[in-house]
């Protein structure tokens, strides 16, 4: 079970997989003593959550997505409980789960990065590959068009491929600097576990 110190920095490490954190950096996020953060990490180092490498003088934490862990996808359920605190967000997520659907669905771009309120929210669903993407489409936007919502579709193989062209813009790489899982947190760090394994 994580303690309550160690899921502030998971949260922290999760809000963007492209960034590294010093220590340093990481109690100026919390805003907390270096001291309390150099015990925090060296906790979650110790309990295998995070790995830690040396660089200079500086030690730079930073995820393990090549094993399995079972505290990533609570992180990944305790960013989802934040960012449902906005009612609107909150009538999207109901409306995924209404779908019942085994798909992976992500929240990106401007709302997770919370510059702006007023913006679209921009959906990401990842289906299996023998899905009916139009019929699917067609499901989805009955759903979600009356609530503002940016939709887009791809495949587990197609997201796959974005993140093997790691300096390409697009939307699978723009999801590692910013995202939040409305739906499907096991399936999501499944998916990171095979890119990060080069299992694609």
């Amino acid at each position: 079970m994580l303690k309550k110190d160690e899921l502030k920095v998971l949260k922290v490490l999760f809000s963007d997989f492209t960034k590294s954190y010093t220590i340093r950096g990481l109690s100026k996020e919390l805003n907390q003593k270096y001291v309390q953060t150099y015990r925090t990490v060296n906790s979650l180092e110790n309990s295998n959550n995070i790995l830690i490498e040396k660089i200079g003088n500086s030690k730079v934490a930073r995820l393990n997505f090549t094993e399995f862990n079972l505290n990533y996808p609570l992180v990944e359920v305790e960013r989802l409980k934040d960012y449902l605190k906005d009612k609107s967000l909150e009538i999207i997520y109901n409306r995924i789960i209404n779908l019942h659907e085994n798909v992976l669905c992500l929240l990106f771009g401007s709302q997770v990065k919370r510059t702006s309120i007023k913006s679209d929210f921009d959906l990401l669903f990842v289906i299996p590959e023998q899905f009916e993407h139009s019929s699917f489409e067609r499901k989805v936007k009955n759903q979600l068009t009356p609530y503002n919502c940016d939709i887009n579709i791809v495949t587990e193989k197609g997201l796959l491929n974005m993140w093997g062209n790691p300096k390409k813009l697009n939307v699978g790489n723009e999801l590692l600097k910013s995202h939040v899982v409305l739906y499907g947190a096991e399936h999501f760090l499944n998916l990171l576990r095979k890119h990060y394994k080069g299992e694609e």
